[in-house]
């Protein structure tokens, strides 16, 4: 996720200023770059900058990276994986109604954003409650992390959901969001969270296009692997 900074930026500051956030966090690998280049394409055509972009993309490319050709007509993605967009203001019921309809495993839900109505001086009290649930965390990287918003005073909360396949860990995240006071926030031009199905192997492409045709769904693809060289100048 987004550092504290990040996020007000996010709130406060243009379309061009939320595209430079995102690279960021794919440099330094706080973001996610299966689902952020979407966000960032609609934020090109919004802002009416895409052209240009893609100008410069080109250039980046040709200067400082090398791909075979051959990679480039047949990307590389992770068989058995998709990663499908929930229309942002979508809630957290509509979207396990959706995980539990299609009945497939989840590896992971993310870029979720709540805010909490409980006390800012609450915040690390509701960090280590959401930390002590196995689904909220893989006892490695990712962790429910979050800050108090410096003009609001409200806690903001940014978790990452593993196994939500998985009905008790659902009813558990419910749960949990009434005891913390959590309500969502659904940021406008951002998806109301990201899933990483798995599927059989071999149909991945089937259900990238079945993902695409309901009703909650922003868009579907496969997850590519970013197999870049860089050249040192």
């Amino acid at each position: 996720g987004f550092t504290q900074a990040d996020h007000k930026t996010l709130e406060h500051h243009s379309d061009v200023a939320r595209i430079f956030l995102i690279f960021i966090g794919i440099v330094h690998g706080m973001g996610n770059i299966d689902a952020t280049h979407h966000h960032i394409m609609y934020l090109l055509k919004k802002s009416g900058m895409q052209k240009l972009f893609i100008l410069f993309a080109l250039m980046g490319l040709l200067s400082s990276c090398s791909k075979d050709d051959s990679d480039m007509e047949n990307p590389a993605f992770v068989p058995g994986e998709v990663i499908v967009g929930i229309k942002s203001g979508t809630d957290i019921h509509a979207l396990f109604n959706f995980i539990n309809e299609v009945g497939l495993e989840v590896d992971n839900i993310h870029a979720l954003t709540f805010t909490s109505l409980l006390p800012p001086g609450d915040l690390q009290f509701v960090l280590d409650i959401l930390n002590e649930k196995n689904y909220t965390n893989d006892g490695i990287n990712w962790f429910v992390n979050g800050y108090v918003h410096r003009q609001t005073n409200q806690i903001w909360i940014f978790p990452r959901l593993f196994d939500m396949h998985t009905l008790a860990y659902q009813q558990d995240w419910l749960t949990a969001m009434d005891d913390l006071k959590l309500q969502e926030e659904h940021i406008m031009d951002l998806n109301s969270g990201s899933i990483l199905f798995k599927v059989p192997k071999g149909q991945e492409i089937k259900w990238e296009n079945k993902f695409e045709t309901h009703a909650i769904v922003d868009w579907a693809e496969l997850n590519y692997i970013a197999d870049i060289e860089l050249h040192n100048n």
